[in-house]
């Protein structure tokens, strides 16, 4: 289905590792995050094949809290975390996404994969509030993050995409000397976009979800 189509889209055989069962009643758990009017309800619902979750038209939140979905047919769970546009509305999210990191103790075998949502027509991808949500994010040192590029088509100039996400990064990180150079390495090593870890894709009507690479 269109799920498998989304996880097996940029660096398929390592993606594909990812959600093929280890045992007969293994679950795939993969976690949505990303900023409010970005797509990240709107691709959980591409994702599930059909709308549950609730999709904002005025640019505002509409996830205040953890829900969990699950696909039909398919061994997979849908973990959407709060949108953020702000210092107030990142705190819920990073405070949300800790609540689920601690039930889970953390453990990577819980989590499949991170799905980070970005509009690619943006022209600030990574800012101060992407800063802080990856430095709770990256506490998940063995869970692969993949970056799903939004408003994408098929004229999307992939290369210029990845040059704006980690100049992004790099930005943000010259503005912290205060942490540690373990934390900036680490931030800007797990975080460089490429199209190992790039998912281009289109929204469209009837929940369907093209893929561009």
């Amino acid at each position: 289905g269109d799920c498998f189509k989304l996880i097996n889209s940029g660096d398929g055989e390592i993606v594909y590792n990812l959600i093929e069962p280890k045992y007969d009643y293994y679950t795939s758990n993969f976690c949505c995050i990303g900023r409010f009017g970005k797509g990240k309800s709107t691709g959980v619902n591409c994702l599930l094949g059909e709308k549950k979750a609730k999709e904002s038209r005025s640019g505002t939140a509409t996830t205040k809290k953890i829900n969990y979905y699950y696909v039909k047919n398919c061994p997979i769970k849908i973990i959407d975390i709060p949108g953020f546009e702000s210092k107030e509305t990142v705190n819920n999210a990073i405070e949300k996404f800790r609540q689920f990191g601690d039930k889970i103790n953390y453990r990577a075998s819980e989590l499949t994969a991170i799905l980070y949502f970005v509009k690619s027509t943006d022209e600030r991808m990574f800012a101060e509030l992407e800063f802080r949500m990856f430095k709770e994010i990256l506490k998940h040192e063995n869970v692969p993050i993949l970056y799903i590029l939004t408003h994408s088509t098929a004229k999307t100039d992939k290369e210029e995409i990845y040059d704006m996400l980690n100049t992004g990064i790099k930005g943000v990180l010259k503005k912290h000397p205060e942490e540690s150079p373990y934390i900036l390495e680490k931030i800007q090593s797990k975080m460089k976009a490429s199209e190992n870890n790039c998912v281009f894709v289109n929204f469209h009507k009837r929940n369907k979800m093209p893929i561009y690479g």
